[in-house]
């Protein structure tokens, strides 16, 4: 398993039954912990896991048939219940505001489905960057910003007047 650069600290890894833990002040130590939570699908079996300060949700066929369901509010709807369920199993709140939230799962969700429709192409040099994109996008991580180096983009988001663009342009989704 590798390391993924943009969380600062201990990081779980996703990818077995068991959590490979790095520790970026200490890279030549690295252990693993029994995974002691699974995925929790009890909303419209979108597949939600919760850690210290991150969390999880696999970017699958559930998620988006949600996020394109016209009763729903999208992905608004799917952060309150995000941070509904880590308050409940970690037992503190998740510092993620819920538009913040909201925009970080559209933003990988919808990278995802058009790396769907580039597969499709004959195009060697787009399958292979479609195939990196695909990593990143495969399940979102999501993590507070003293863990996700990514959180100042989606905060930035969050209190910027593009906010209202990106619920605009994503419709229903949103």
């Amino acid at each position: 398993m590798t390391h993924e650069h943009r969380f600062h600290g201990r990081f779980p890894s996703v990818d077995s039954d068991f959590i490979l833990c790095y520790d970026i002040r200490e890279p030549h130590r690295e252990r693993e912990v029994a995974s002691m939570q699974e995925w929790n699908q009890d909303f419209h079996n979108i597949s939600v896991r919760c850690r210290n300060q991150v969390v999880q949700i696999r970017t699958d066929q559930a998620l988006v048939d949600f996020l394109e369901n016209p009763q729903t509010k999208g992905s608004l709807l799917l952060s309150d219940y995000v941070l509904s369920l880590y308050k409940k199993e970690i037992g503190r709140p998740l510092k993620i505001t819920r538009d913040s939230l909201a925009i970080e799962i559209l933003a990988h969700v919808y990278v995802s489905a058009f790396a769907r429709l580039a597969e499709n192409t004959k195009s060697s040099a787009l399958q292979t960057a479609v195939q990196k994109l695909k990593k990143h996008t495969g399940i979102i991580d999501c993590g507070e910003l003293d863990v996700d180096t990514n959180r100042h983009i989606w905060d930035a988001l969050d209190k910027s007047p593009l906010k209202n663009m990106i619920y605009f342009m994503c419709g229903k989704n949103a």
